[in-house]
Formats: C-alpha cells, sequence, structure tokens
C-alpha cells in the first residue's frame, strides 16, 4: 500500500495552528493549501519542502491580510 495522495498536517505560525493539505502530484512533489485561509495555496518539490513553503506561505497571507484591515 502507498502512501495517501492527500495528507493533513498542523502548521504553527506564532500562536495560530493552521490546517494544511499536502496533495501529491502525479509529476512529483506536493501543492499544497490552507483551507482556512482562501487563495493560500503553495509547492514543495518533496514532503519537507512543501511543508517549509506551508509556512512561508501563511506568513505571508497573513502578514498582507493584517496590513489590508
Amino acid at each position: 500500500m502507498g502512501m495517501p495522495t492527500t495528507r493533513s498536517i498542523q502548521v504553527v505560525i506564532g500562536t495560530k495552528s493552521y490546517q494544511v493539505s499536502l496533495s501529491a502530484e502525479p509529476e512529483g512533489g506536493y501543492t499544497v493549501t490552507v483551507p482556512e485561509l482562501p487563495g493560500c495555496i503553495t509547492y514543495g518539490v518533496n514532503f519537507d519542502h512543501a511543508q517549509t513553503m506551508a509556512k512561508e506561505a501563511i506568513a505571508l497571507y497573513v502578514e498582507v491580510r493584517d496590513a489590508e484591515r
């Protein structure tokens, strides 16, 4: 049995935890989405890179969102 095509992880930014979905792509790598943050999508070439990119995408999303308030 292979790895699931989609995995959910928790990413903590500051004091907040976000549920993140990592979907394995047929050509390799992972597409990362954050359901709580519409439009927050990124990509990683492997699982570890996808986690790093998720943290960066969330931090930037929150920074821009908060600056617009």
